[in-house]
């Protein structure tokens, strides 16, 4: 019996896709971003309106959704927080030296995390708004993201490090061409985006790091980076007044133009979709010719395990006799004689 790391293509042709659940056809998606001390939302065909207005001079930069729908913003020496239905509200003030507020990120617990361009700092701020110092690196950083562990990376010029969950020394991840990379963001699959404000190239990172290779061309420069429930990539562009849409195959297209200025882009959590890595995997085994994958779930809640042969094209189908009902704990399903097939792509599907 072997085991194989839940991110890694597996022997004999077989390999596990962290994806998002099925999903009923997207609804328009509605953009959050950053600029001129409000923040803005967009809904194309649009126009783009004021979702709210911000204390003045706090150009605004980062921000993230919570679980509830809060929106957080951060900028200046202060987090502010706005409700889903627009009330802003002052969440925390950030250490002397923290000015900027450019990358943030939010864990599965709502802890905010916020990294400044001025300052060396990365400040931890939980649900209650109480701040503490998370990790001290070599520099100012701009972009932030948090893996499905909640393990933290930090853009900085050209280099991504990575912070353990928990805190602990940084690590270099990946260095890039740079050299003034600014967007970060993870797909379901574990993969990290890296845009850069300066150059049209966007950049894709496999799990583990330590290397990259380009994902395509932007009409711009980029600053934030977002996806949404499927797959789609978001990139805002500061100098040219728009945001592009590129989907999981690379293709790049203007979502929306004219909205002066965008930075940092959010798009809100659908509470219809399971979020990615929302099903915890724990192992995945070749048993003789057969699949087994082993992951946490609820009681009362039914899954199963579907596969397909292109992660661009078709759809995931089911796999019979796979539908398993859930434990409250780790849960095993198996694939029999999977290994004998041709490639194929897996993933855990929780059933409605």
């Amino acid at each position: 019996m072997k085991k194989y790391s839940f991110r890694t293509a597996l022997a004999a042709g077989v390999a596990l896709a962290l994806s998002p659940c099925s999903a009923p056809a997207q609804a328009p998606v509605t953009i959050y971003y950053t600029g001129n001390d409000v923040v803005k939302k967009f809904t194309p065909p649009g126009p783009a309106t004021i979702f709210a207005n911000l204390p003045a001079f706090t150009n605004p930069q980062g921000l993230a959704f919570d679980t509830s729908g809060n929106l957080f913003v951060a900028g200046g020496a202060t987090v502010s927080k706005i409700t889903p239905a627009g009330v802003v509200s002052l969440f925390a003030n950030l250490p002397p030296g923290s000015f900027g507020g450019y990358g943030m990120a939010i864990d599965a617990a709502n802890n905010l995390y916020v990294a400044g361009a001025a300052t060396v700092q990365i400040v931890k701020i939980t649900p209650s708004g109480v701040v503490s110092i998370f990790a001290t690196l070599t520099s100012g950083h701009t972009g932030m993201a948090i893996d499905s562990i909640g393990n933290i990376y930090a853009l900085a010029g050209n280099t991504v490090r990575k912070i353990p969950a928990g805190g602990g020394a940084a690590s270099i991840y990946a260095t890039l061409p740079g050299p003034n990379t600014y967007g970060l963001a993870f797909d379901s699959f574990g993969y990290l985006y890296v845009s850069d404000l300066t150059s049209v190239n966007l950049y894709k990172i496999p799990p583990g790091g330590g290397s990259y290779t380009p994902f395509g061309t932007l009409i711009a420069g980029s600053d934030g980076l977002a996806f949404d429930s499927s797959g789609n990539l978001y990139a805002a562009h500061l100098y040219a007044d728009a945001i592009s849409k590129i989907t999981p195959s690379g293709t790049a297209s203007v979502f929306g133009n004219g909205l002066s200025g965008p930075r940092y882009l959010a798009i809100k959590p659908d509470s219809n979709v399971v979020p990615p890595f929302a099903l915890l995997i724990t192992a995945v085994e070749k048993v003789g010719n057969d699949f087994r994958v082993s992951c946490t779930s609820e009681a009362g809640k039914n899954y199963e395990l579907q596969s397909r042969l292109d992660l661009a094209a078709g759809d995931w189908a089911s796999l019979a006799g796979t539908t398993t009902s859930g434990t409250g704990g780790t849960l095993q399903i198996t694939a029999t004689n999977a290994f004998s097939q041709p490639r194929q792509f897996f993933r855990v599907k929780q059933l409605p």
